[in-house]
């Protein structure tokens, strides 16, 4: 095995044998990026299933086990459709809760000669940016949530769709660079960071500010028109109440009424983020924020973004079942 192609952790084999890898993508779990790169070839990331820590008892210390719920692995293959997947990497990382699972997500994948480069995000309170190397070590660091976030503080980057990142390489001074887009309340900001010199650590070097392109949503999308609902919780999702549902989802937006831009209320509302998420028509995938307190964001599939706002109770009043 060539050094620094596969670094898989002993938790990580562990989490093969339980997880088998399976065809074609030669790793079980969940695609959640994918880049054509050329040809027939692209790359997937893949997260693993989650595995309970009591699986691991005896085989890794308790000090690694016990302050966590569980563990599960990343994996970058390269897929092609005229030969056999390839596990380009492989890692493990530990869930300290059962929720942190869903909000581990990539955010962009640039391939340079010899290594590739991805940033995540997740429960953390940073953005990750990882080198890794193909024919050498991996490399890793953090980009501070202090230094891109809206909020002025390193605190989750939940609801999705929240945050973007590109990435891109400055072939002239020969430096990778990340720009972080926070959105928030009607407002980006765009945060440029640069590697500094040959070492894997980034500075901030520009950061501004713009409003969310917004529209008066004409109208909300029929229920009957609506499928493919899915939902993500945040922090204040089932503190007050059961968990939503697809089903419940319709109901409530039955009840959405749009609000114009020119409404004073927008500026003034605490948005506290409640679920995200999408659903489809057949004008393509909406996006969609919830927040506590009856007012959402939706995003239509040309791109532009209006408010809205609901009635919860009706939603949640509603009968659980999934169609």
């Amino acid at each position: 095995m060539l050094p620094g192609l596969v670094p898989i952790t002993y938790a990580l084999m562990v989490l093969l044998l339980v997880d088998p890898p399976n065809d074609p993508d030669s790793v079980s779990g969940t695609v959640i990026h994918r880049a054509v790169i050329e040809g027939d070839r692209e790359l997937l990331v893949v997260k693993g299933r989650a595995v309970p820590s009591s699986r691991l008892h005896g085989l890794v210390s308790q000090d690694v086990t016990d302050p966590t719920s569980g563990f599960f692995n990343l994996s970058v293959v390269l897929r092609s459709t005229s030969t056999d997947s390839l596990i380009l990497w492989s890692d493990s990382s530990p869930l300290h809760l059962d929720s942190d699972y869903e909000e581990v997500g990539v955010l962009d994948l640039l391939v340079l000669s010899n290594r590739l480069v991805v940033t995540f995000s997740g429960p953390f309170s940073s953005i990750g940016v990882i080198e890794i190397g193909l024919y050498g070590p991996d490399r890793f660091t953090s980009l501070r949530g202090i230094d891109w976030s809206l909020l002025g503080a390193a605190l989750p980057v939940s609801p999705p769709g929240r945050l973007h990142a590109k990435l891109s390489y400055n072939e002239e001074e020969k430096r990778v660079q990340v720009e972080v887009t926070d959105s928030l309340q009607g407002t980006e900001q765009h945060t440029l960071f640069e590697q500094k010199g040959g070492q894997w650590e980034f500075v901030r070097v520009n950061q501004w500010q713009q409003p969310v392109p917004s529209i008066d949503l004409k109208a909300i999308p029929q229920v009957e028109d609506i499928r493919d609902v899915k939902l993500t919780e945040t922090l204040n999702a089932g503190q007050d109440g059961p968990a939503l549902t697809p089903k419940q989802f319709k109901h409530l937006i039955e009840s959405a009424r749009p609000i114009t831009t020119d409404d004073p209320s927008i500026a003034g509302w605490s948005y506290a983020p409640w679920y995200s998420g999408t659903f489809v028509t057949n004008e393509g995938t909406y996006k969609f924020q919830l927040f506590l307190g009856g007012r959402g964001r939706l995003t239509t599939p040309a791109g532009t973004t209006g408010i809205f706002s609901f009635d919860r109770a009706k939603a949640q009043d509603q009968p659980a079942d999934d169609e």
